[in-house]
C-alpha cells in the first residue's frame, strides 16, 4: 500500500517507467492518494532522487491498481517537493479532498504515457482530457503524440 512520500513507478509503453510520488494518503479514501506525477523517465534499477516542484506536471487524487505493488512498484521515499505554490494542498485538505476528482489507475497510466509521447494526447473522447489534468494547461509538453501522428 502506498504511503506518504513514497516514490513509485508507472510503467511506460517503451519498457521504461514514469516516476510519481505520494503527497498525501486520503483519509477514508479507500486507498486513494494524492500524487505528484512527473515527466521523469527511468529504468527500474536507477537510484531514487528527490523530485522538485518544477518536475511536477500534475497533482491528482488517484486510486492505485488493486495489485499496486506488482504494477506500480515502490522504489523508495524522499522528501516531498513543496507544491503549495503550484497546487492548493491545504485548501483541498480542509475539504478532505472531496472537491478533487478521483482518477482511475488506467487513466493515470495513459496520461503518464501521453506525457512521454507514447500514447496519443488526444486519445480520449474529449481530446482535451489530458490537458485538463495538467497543473499548467498552457505549458506544451514536447514530444506529444496525437492520433493523426499515430496513424500516419
Amino acid at each position: 500500500m502506498l504511503q506518504q512520500a513514497d516514490h513509485f513507478l508507472i510503467p511506460l509503453l517503451d519498457g521504461h517507467f514514469g516516476v510519481a510520488q505520494v503527497i498525501e494518503v486520503v483519509d477514508g479514501g479507500e486507498g486513494s492518494v494524492i500524487c505528484a506525477l512527473t515527466r521523469r523517465r527511468r529504468k527500474a534499477k536507477d537510484p531514487t532522487v528527490p523530485l522538485t516542484s518544477l518536475e511536477v506536471v500534475a497533482v491528482l487524487k488517484v486510486q492505485p491498481p488493486e495489485d499496486q505493488p506488482a504494477v506500480w512498484p515502490i522504489i523508495g521515499f524522499e522528501q516531498i517537493p513543496p507544491i503549495r505554490h503550484i497546487w492548493p494542498l491545504q485548501e483541498h485538505r480542509e475539504n478532505d479532498f472531496a472537491d478533487v476528482p478521483l482518477i482511475d489507475a488506467a487513466i493515470v497510466e495513459a496520461f503518464v504515457n501521453a506525457c512521454h509521447g507514447l500514447y496519443p494526447w488526444d486519445g480520449f473522447p474529449d481530446p482535451d482530457f489530458f490537458t485538463h489534468l495538467l497543473l499548467r494547461p498552457d505549458i506544451v509538453l514536447y514530444g506529444r503524440l496525437y492520433k493523426e501522428d499515430a496513424t500516419a
